[in-house]
């Protein structure tokens, strides 16, 4: 996705990017503290992951949607090996992916109704932003209410009224939710409201959607951040970091106790799966595991928040800090920077002079802070001096 930002500036002009390092058009040098939201986990133009990619391409790029290869094939047992029990449908984007496992609880439960959350983001694609709580303009012809069930961020009201709304929301086939709110500033949800919404799925015949395309592939520590949770999705959406930004590529993992009620290949699309994507997100997750990415993400953001938490201690600006692994977000208190005279663009353009690419969440709440998983400690500690030497207004 795009940053759906009020920093209103020219688009920033990319010239290369290599490791957790990208460089502008005049050749100047910055820390990347984006992972161009959350796409390239292993680092910017991985040579490893790319290299390994280009001989496969050798081979074949292209298969059509009625037909299978090796690669899609091994792609298929790599997850199933990772995450037991599921069937693989891929797709091209997140949006993609949310698509499909709507349309797979339809099919499921005959349901059409969708229970989101606010403050979530799952794609701009009908379904994917049916499943969404965060206001865009563009959705507004959608007409979205008259399948949506809106909920209170998780969190931010009581366990019982969530209930009862759920309960209430009699034509919902679906609840899609994150274990950590990308793009709400990175909140971790809470273990009580991951039971209650396994509970009533359970009970009420609605299946449980876990979108994973931001926080997956080791982002917070292990490869889905649902594994470290007491919570069994019906369906799991992953994508971005899934090829290292090399290839389009979704998969929608729909429990295989459910395909008794459809056919997966009835799902196919004409670039979805193809042996270029496949191929891509082979060579990225074979990187991951032999550089062992989610251990080394829980380390290095371990020290990072440590680092970020003592330097913003008593600051006005920054009133918290959020996330889990290298999924993280520093909360900011725009009363203070706008007394200040600082605004969204400028905050970013101070932060750029000072050698940081980073970006805002949607509304500009918070300081995004999601690098690439392989960061050199150093300079990710060094982000965060810079950051507080750059919000001590």
């Amino acid at each position: 996705m795009f940053p759906m930002t009020d920093a209103t500036e020219l688009p920033f002009r990319l010239k290369s990017a290599r490791g957790g390092h990208i460089w502008d058009d005049d050749g100047n040098k910055y820390i990347d503290l984006t992972s161009g939201w959350n796409v390239v986990n292993a680092g910017w133009n991985c040579a490893e992951i790319r290299d390994e990619w280009s001989r496969c391409l050798s081979t074949m790029t292209f298969r059509p949607s009625w037909c299978t290869d090796d690669y899609f094939e091994r792609l298929k047992d790599m997850f199933g090996a990772f995450v037991p029990g599921y069937v693989v449908i891929p797709g091209c984007s997140g949006g993609d992916g949310i698509d499909n496992a709507l349309k797979v609880a339809r099919l499921v439960t005959g349901r059409p109704g969708v229970i989101s959350f606010a403050a979530s983001y799952h794609g701009s694609n009908t379904g994917a932003a049916l499943a969404g709580g965060i206001a865009a303009s563009h959705l507004d012809p959608l007409d979205l209410e008259r399948h949506r069930v809106l909920m209170p961020a998780p969190g931010s009201s009581r366990l019982t009224d969530i209930e009862d709304l759920i309960r209430k929301a009699e034509d919902a086939g679906a609840i899609v939710f994150e274990t950590v709110l990308t793009n709400g500033g990175c909140y971790v949800v809470p273990a009580e409201f991951l039971s209650l919404i396994s509970r009533l799925a359970e009970e009420l015949g609605i299946l449980l959607i876990c979108d994973e395309v931001g926080t997956g592939i080791n982002r917070t520590g292990s490869l889905l951040s649902c594994q470290r949770r007491a919570i069994k999705p019906d369906i799991v959406v992953c994508g971005k970091a899934l090829t290292n930004g090399l290839y389009p590529l979704s998969l929608c993992l729909v429990s295989a106790d459910l395909t008794r009620f459809l056919e997966p290949e009835a799902f196919a699309s004409t670039f979805a799966g193809a042996p270029a994507g496949s191929a891509a997100a082979l060579a990225t997750l074979r990187y991951h595991t032999d550089r062992e990415l989610g251990a080394l993400a829980k380390q290095a953001a371990a020290e990072l928040e440590k680092r970020l938490l003592d330097n913003i201690s008593g600051l006005g600006f920054a009133t918290g800090l959020h996330g889990e692994g290298l999924e993280l977000a520093l909360h900011l208190n725009w009363a203070h920077g706008r007394d200040a005279g600082i605004t969204p663009s400028h905050l970013l353009r101070r932060l750029r002079k000072r050698g940081l690419f980073a970006t805002l969440s949607p509304g500009d709440c918070h300081l995004m802070l999601t690098p690439p998983l392989n960061s050199e400690l150093a300079n990710l500690l060094t982000a965060a001096d810079l950051i507080a030497e750059v919000i001590a207004v």
